[in-house]
């Protein structure tokens, strides 16, 4: 089962502005007020030091500001969560503390990563496609930004205050949300030991913005230029029981990270089952997917097939291609394609024709773990 994971108010970025409870606040310049005389309170508060929030009552304090009054007026940290209303200067997000921490925000950690921009004012969200703009402003709705700029004209790009980036900082340790620079943090991996669906959204989020899928490949991301996140993405990979493979471009000096086909399932259930969202690149893959199985079942059909052609061997001296279509139930064709398989292989070998049928006969009877493709044998038989 998971581990759920808090996240604490004094654990907060510092510059981060915290809305407080207005009775909080009074009660705070009340201690002031009895611990210094009025002349001393005044010179103590003026206008512009630490306290002079508290002439006028200001609900709006930065986290630095309240850890350092707390400790000076030696309260407890514990007992401001009840009195932290809202944070952001423009309440742009209610929390209660401590807040636990939804893996979603670990794609918007993803998006931010890749189709974003984040600095200390904003997090900005560019793409284009409806679906995927409807499923990042869903995902902000859920991690509670009531407050955000979404466009009506697909063409302009999608802001979250600047609560969003700095609590990414505060959750996972982001250094910076620089393309060229940013890393996938320490402190998210350990997170996604705990709980592996905030991995999993940070995969979809790479996937949804960055991947692709080609004929034969499902890729994560494609030409990303930062190495080190390729890295990263290897690893978290790896920790989500993934196998992956690099594909680098020495013309753009870029890489690309795919999903090897052992790993196609695991990946698909894995970012699908955490969303009920269908996007275009979702369907996409989904499709993959059941040609994937197909391919599968046709490959386990040689498989059993080739089984069942050895066995008759042992009780018999040879096989004939017609033999083989009537043991294995298949054309002629692909009868002829198993006995050209397994002569590649080495299990059995061609002897000799007799009225113009060809006679095979037992070689070995232990079979490859893993088979040549059925493409490859086409090709050396000469056919396209």
């Amino acid at each position: 089962m998971a581990e759920r994971i808090f996240l604490d108010w004094f654990d907060l970025k510092g510059n981060l502005t915290l809305i407080l409870d207005v009775s909080f606040v009074k009660r705070l310049a009340a201690l002031i007020r009895s611990r210094y005389v009025q002349t001393a309170f005044d010179k103590k508060v003026g206008t512009i030091g630490l306290y002079a929030r508290f002439r006028d009552a200001n609900p709006r304090i930065k986290v630095w500001q309240l850890k350092r009054v707390l400790a000076e007026l030696q309260i407890d940290f514990a007992e401001a969560p009840d009195y932290i209303l809202f944070l952001g200067r423009n309440k742009s997000l209610k929390m209660q503390f401590p807040y636990k921490i939804s893996p979603l925000w670990g794609q918007l950690l993803g998006h931010a990563f890749f189709d974003g921009y984040a600095d200390e004012h904003m997090l900005r969200y560019s793409n284009y496609d409806l679906g995927l703009r409807k499923e990042f402003s869903t995902i902000a709705k859920k991690v509670g930004f009531a407050k955000m700029n979404v466009p009506q004209n697909y063409l302009r790009d999608i802001d979250l205050p600047e609560t969003a980036p700095k609590l990414l900082c505060s959750i996972f340790g982001v250094e910076t949300f620089y393309s060229g620079k940013c890393r996938i943090p320490k402190k998210f991996f350990k997170i996604v030991e705990k709980d592996e669906a905030f991995g999993w959204h940070f995969l979809r989020a790479a996937f949804l913005d960055e991947g692709t899928i080609t004929s034969g490949q499902i890729w994560i991301v494609r030409g990303i230029v930062n190495e080190k996140l390729v890295g990263d993405l290897v690893l978290l990979c790896k920790q989500m029981g993934l196998a992956s493979r690099v594909q680098e471009t020495t013309k753009e000096m870029s890489h690309s990270v795919g999903i090897t086909s052992d790993s196609f399932e695991r990946f698909y259930l894995g970012i699908c089952n955490i969303s009920k969202s269908r996007t275009k690149k979702i369907l996409r893959l989904q499709k993959k997917l059941l040609l994937h199985r197909e391919a599968k079942k046709k490959i386990s059909k040689v498989r059993s097939d080739c089984e069942d052609i050895l066995d008759y061997l042992e009780r018999h001296r040879s096989i004939r291609n017609p033999q083989v279509r009537k043991l294995c139930g298949i054309s002629d064709l692909a009868a002829f394609f198993r006995l050209k398989l397994l002569v590649d292989i080495g299990n059995i070998k061609r002897v000799g024709s007799c009225r113009r049928q060809i006679y095979y006969v037992l070689s070995s009877k232990c079979l490859p773990e893993v088979f040549p493709k059925i493409n490859d044998v086409r090709r050396s038989n000469g056919w396209r």
